[in-house]
């Protein structure tokens, strides 16, 4: 029977686990059911879920959670396409590395929209259908679309996944009977909370400026250790840019 984790980020960016649900099938009625009982739980829809393209779960999704952004996620999408992507980067020697940066370094939409009919001009593409499959659900994965959504920094179900291995590996079988699968989910979810606990300890200690800059002290005061340990990284690779 499929077992379904919702895996969120808390505010030391660790993965946890919000809820679990073990159900019969992958309909969208038992995906429907999954959701509600979800929502009753949290008492809040979520702001963002990222899944694959599961059209049953499509289908779900925005009949429970009315104010969710639902997004794909891009590592399945290029991967269920990757055959065909291995024939167009074998026939063309630079699109891959072209295609990576029109998905990547774009800010805004506009910047995307160009860069994309740019690619397809340049490459001859504008009729191929798979490309055009991509175009179309452009707003459901490209990240340019939802800069100004909180989805803690999640662009792909990695840390699902991630999860989905943890629990298989160390704490659930699929021969093992219900409650005995009960109770090692609860275990691998009070280890990570366990986990949390530490790093809310150790983000108590004493964190020393990278910079004197006031607006560091007052971060440091504010941001987890994690999240500060990230910003110290982006205000450190800001420094070789140049200003005109």
């Amino acid at each position: 029977m499929p077992l379904w984790v919702f895996v969120g980020v808390n505010n030391h960016l660790q993965s946890i686990i919000f809820g679990v649900a073990l159900v019969g099938n992958e309909s969208s009625d038992s995906f429907e059911w999954i959701f509600n009982a979800f929502k009753r739980c949290m008492r809040k829809d979520p702001t963002c879920i990222l899944t694959d393209q599961c059209p049953a779960m499509k289908a779900a999704i925005p009949k429970v959670f009315l104010r969710t952004h639902h997004r794909l996620c891009r590592w399945h999408i290029m991967k269920k396409i990757k055959d065909h992507l291995s024939k167009l980067y074998s026939e063309h020697d630079t699109f891959k590395e072209d295609l990576t940066a029109v998905l990547n370094h774009p800010l805004m939409p506009a910047e995307f929209e160009a860069a994309w009919h740019d690619l397809m001009d340049r490459y001859n593409l504008q009729n191929d259908t798979i490309l055009l499959g991509l175009w179309e659900e452009r707003t459901t994965w490209i990240s340019t679309y939802w800069k100004e959504i909180f989805c803690a920094r999640m662009t792909s179900t990695q840390r699902s996944e991630s999860m989905n291995n943890i629990l298989k590996k160390g704490f659930v079988k699929e021969t093992q009977v219900l409650h005995i699968l009960a109770r090692q989910v609860n275990e691998c979810i009070q280890k990570r909370h366990q986990l949390e606990v530490a790093e809310t300890i150790a983000s108590t200690g004493v964190k020393n400026p990278f910079t004197r800059y006031l607006f560091e002290k007052q971060l440091m005061d504010v941001y987890t250790r994690a999240v500060y340990n990230l910003f110290r990284e982006r205000l450190f690779e800001s420094g070789p840019f140049r200003i005109k």
